[in-house]
């Protein structure tokens, strides 16, 4: 048992080294993820990284692109659309003016007075949703809307404007939707965006379609400029500094348009402006280079996207797909580090966040990123986020936002550098000789005024393409500084964290040789364990091999001494035929069915005390008759009330002397039975003669005092033949006689 115990105890030892090990094993593979995703971001970082070495390849392909888009069309990635738009307001403008902005689900009407020197009196904005039938019925339907609810806007009762009600209006038209401009005042739209989808609209003049609805309901309203919404941030911008040449919206999606020479347009040759210049729409969005810092997560966007291998500029900087591109970095990491603790199923949705979060969760400065673990947990369904997953979807957001930041600063450098205004002192057509002029750029979009962080990476980067070459050794090295801080604050733990691991590992192993040396001890101990089994096995079945046998001679021994019993017997009936042998002898006439029994003789038929006649009764169904004597027959057949008479009898009496008990025939049962009581320890008993077998069975009815004395067998039902009865008595008269 020694060894089965030590058996049992190894056995303990490893499966709870097994556990340890599992969760060492488990801890390691978390450690392990957790360097996979660290690693992830890391090349994430290195894919996106804009030195300023890139940054000015970029500037340098957008000058190039431009020139090749002012040359001829369909010559560049950029349209290079003319608006044919010559002067800019500066404000000096008087007078009341409308504008009317369809751009999306939502279009304005916009009332405003100006006072000049670039003063505004007062102005009047109405916002109006689109039914969602108009946006894909017909355009006679959609721009009666839009007229009805633009003369509504005109007529409002007590507006405060001054107007004369004959006089015909100029309506400033922003049309945010692609166009080829004929005119200031006229454009063919190319094709629906953003949820629309008129196809009859499709080449035609939207100013002339939005007029004849104005004509048809009687408002004396006319177009007088067609613009997007990039021309009229320009417009805005000259009229508040007329230092502005260029303007860039950077919101859902991107474009920027600026000031240019009419000469260096060479696809209108001959084209004459009064100022000399003309506004230039780029469609930058559709910008591609080489040079720019595309990685995987662009490409499957670029491959699930609509316009496919167009907008491609717009997919890196816009706030329409920047959430998306973060989202495709998180649902990575989720499936290659499992980071994450729950199930990441969400961040398979495309656009499911959205760049408003993105900025919410770069943009949380509290100790613990709350505002990074709410976005995570209401929207992606991610909860219990460690803090240091946190930091790091923090550090995905920033690095996205800032690769788009400093490419759409980089844009704007092109830009400028096209027109000479980027300060580099270049040969550039239509720079200004000597000192550089001051330069304005007008930014608009939800984007660039709504994320920080976006506004203060674009400053960023502009500063380092513009700023003046004897600086550019000071500024890269102020970069790259910045750029190691920056890596050192996030992987700081990294190494760390490579220690640790190796250390994990390191007993990992050590875990795994104790395990199997303890298996092999198992299996030696087990081994002998069974051969121990084996072993009681063998010596179990000998057991039971000679219990057999000592019970198959028990069995014999038994028989013979039944033969001795029985031989004993028959030489005591003939020494015991006498009166007194027992309380009444009996004759038996049995069927010829039955075994024929040996019943014990009461008396001799020569006994003097031989009676009359016979008594038959029946016992278990067979007729007996037996020869008693007088007395003793009386008292078989008498009332209950003979019990004195019973006390007379002769053999009773007898019976009493030689044992020291009295006896009595239970009559109320078919088989002979008799009552014997030993009066002074109230120990009473029956014997009952079974006459098939030729035997009494004992059955006690009260020890009385002889409770602690008796023996075992005396408190049990007992079965013996005749040839037992002196023994039986002799055993009893022991008990009885320490009374």
């Amino acid at each position: 048992m020694g060894k089965v115990g030590l058996g049992l105890a190894v056995g303990c030892a490893v499966v709870t080294c097994a556990i340890a090990a599992a969760l060492v094993s488990h801890r390691v593979r978390r450690r392990w993820r957790w360097g996979q995703a660290v690693t992830l971001v890391r090349e994430l970082e290195e894919a996106c990284d804009t030195p300023v070495g890139r940054l000015r390849q970029v500037v340098d392909a957008m000058a190039v692109e431009m020139h090749a888009g002012l040359a001829s069309d369909g010559g560049s990635k950029l349209k290079m659309l003319l608006t044919f738009i010559d002067n800019l307001p500066d404000g000096t403008e008087e007078g009341t003016y409308y504008a009317l902005d369809l751009g999306g689900t939502n279009f304005r009407v916009l009332r405003v007075q100006l006072g000049g020197k670039g003063s505004m009196m007062s102005h009047k904005v109405e916002s109006q949703p689109i039914p969602q039938e108009l946006m894909t019925g017909t355009s006679e339907e959609l721009f009666n809307f839009i007229a009805s609810i633009l003369k509504r806007f005109v007529q409002s009762e007590n507006d405060g404007f001054q107007q004369l009600p004959d006089d015909r209006k100029d309506l400033g038209f922003t049309f945010s939707f692609p166009v080829k401009q004929l005119s200031i005042s006229s454009g063919v739209l190319i094709k629906w965006t953003k949820g629309f989808s008129i196809e009859d609209a499709v080449g035609k003049d939207i100013a002339q379609c939005l007029n004849e609805a104005m004509s048809k309901i009687g408002l004396n309203m006319r177009v007088a400029a067609l613009v997007n919404d990039t021309v009229g941030t320009l417009a805005l911008g000259h009229y508040n500094d007329e230092d502005t040449v260029a303007a860039v919206i950077i919101g859902t999606g991107t474009n920027a348009c600026y000031l240019e020479r009419t000469d260096a347009i060479i696809k209108c040759q001959g084209l004459l402006t009064n100022s000399g210049a003309m506004v230039v729409n780029m469609e930058w969005g559709n910008f591609w280079s080489s040079h720019l810092p595309r990685t995987s997560y662009d490409i499957a966007l670029d491959d699930e996207s609509p316009n496919r291998n167009e907008q491609g500029f717009e997919k890196m900087i816009s706030g329409m797909y920047l959430g998306d591109i973060v989202r495709r970095v998180l649902y990575r990491m989720a499936e290659e580090s499992d980071i994450f603790l729950d199930p990441a199923k969400n961040l398979s949705v495309p656009f499911i966040l959205r760049t408003p979060l993105m900025a919410n969760m770069l943009e949380d400065d509290s100790p613990d990123l709350t505002q990074v673990g709410r976005v995570l947990e209401e929207h992606l369904k991610i909860s219990r986020v460690p803090l240091k997953v946190r930091r790091l979807v923090a550090r995905v957001c920033d690095i996205v936002t800032r690769r788009a930041a400093r490419l759409a600063a980089a844009g704007i450098v092109g830009m400028l550098k096209k027109t000479g205004r980027d300060g580099s002192g270049g040969v550039e057509s239509g720079r200004t000789r000597g000192k550089p002029r001051r330069t304005v750029v007008a930014v608009e979009g939800g984007l660039y005024i709504g994320y920080t962080m976006f506004k203060q990476h674009e400053v960023l980067g502009g500063l380092d393409i513009s700023i003046p070459n004897q600086m550019e050794p000071l500024n890269t090295k102020l970069y790259e500084k910045y750029k190691n801080l920056k890596k050192r604050k996030f992987f700081a733990e990294d190494e760390w964290n490579r220690k640790r691991d190796t250390d994990l590992r390191s007993y990992q192993s050590a875990m795994e040789d104790l395990i199997e040396e303890m298996k092999n001890a198992n299996e030696r101990l087990r081994a002998e364990l069974y051969s121990f089994q084996e072993q009681y096995a063998n010596c179990e079945k000998s057991l039971l091999e000679e219990s057999q046998k000592s019970k198959e001679l028990s069995d014999e021994v038994g028989r013979l001494q039944n033969l001795l019993l029985k031989k004993n017997d028959i030489s005591d009936r003939s020494v015991m035929s006498s009166p007194c042998t027992i309380a009444g002898v009996m004759s038996t006439e049995i069927p010829k069915s039955l075994p024929r029994q040996k019943t014990p003789d009461l008396c001799d038929e020569t006994s003097p005390i031989q009676n009359k006649g016979a008594a038959t009764r029946t016992y278990d169904n067979h007729k007996v008759e037996t020869k008693v004597p007088d007395c003793c027959r009386r008292n078989m057949v008498s009332s209950s009330d003979a019990s004195e008479d019973c006390c007379n009898c002769v053999f009773q009496t007898l019976m009493k002397l030689l044992v020291g008990m009295d006896f009595s025939v239970n009559r109320q049962t078919e088989s002979l039975c008799l009552l014997v009581v030993h009066k002074m320890s109230g120990y009473s008993f029956s014997l009952t003669w079974i006459p098939l077998e030729g035997e009494l069975m004992y059955r006690v009815s009260s020890l009385g005092t002889l409770e602690r004395v008796a023996l075992d067998w005396m408190k049990e039902d007992v079965i013996f033949s005749t040839a037992m009865c002196r023994v039986f008595f002799e055993r009893v008269s022991r008990v009885t006689g320490h009374c």
